[in-house]
């Protein structure tokens, strides 16, 4: 098992914080290749040619372009057209809802990240070269997890992070 190392860094930025910006610094210039969801968590998966890296949020997100949103996590709750009655939908079941049709169709190549902005509250904002933006938003006042980035398959620390720090696990 691994160490865990804890930065609690209550009523401070995260985005200030060197070691944390240093663990997401892989995303600038990578491309967003799939997104999907399990149960209600969002995923997220880049990848700068050698590595794939991956983004789990459970907490609000949505990606915009021009004031429009195009993507949300509230769509999770959303009946897709092929469900016919309100009755009989089970949210779960993928493809019933509207961001499972959304998102299958979402990727096409172009989602080049250009920038990412760590925000207050710990909210983070990823600009893409095409005008897309995602942000997710920290809603909850405990210790649970909000969302968390890691490296797959090569042993980096998952960057977890709560409302109030993060953590590497």
């Amino acid at each position: 098992m691994g160490i865990k190392r804890y930065y609690r860094l209550r009523g401070i930025c995260l985005g200030n914080n060197i070691i944390f910006r240093s663990y997401l610094e892989p995303l600038m210039k990578s491309t967003l290749n799939a997104l999907g969801r399990s149960a209600n968590m969002v995923w997220l998966i880049f990848s700068d040619g050698k590595k794939q890296y991956s983004l789990h949020i459970q907490c609000p997100c949505r990606f915009s372009k021009a004031g429009k949103i195009l993507l949300s996590s509230g769509d999770i709750y959303c009946p897709s057209d092929i469900v016919s009655e309100q009755e009989d939908f089970d949210w779960d079941e993928q493809g019933n809802n509207a961001f499972d049709v959304i998102a299958k169709d979402f990727i096409d190549g172009t989602l080049m990240v250009e920038n990412f902005e760590l925000k207050d509250l710990n909210d983070l904002s990823i600009q893409f070269q095409n005008g897309v933006e995602f942000c997710l938003f920290c809603n909850n006042s405990t210790e649970e997890e909000q969302w968390r980035f890691f490296s797959k398959g090569d042993g980096m620390a998952h960057v977890v992070v709560q409302a109030s720090g993060f953590s590497l696990e």
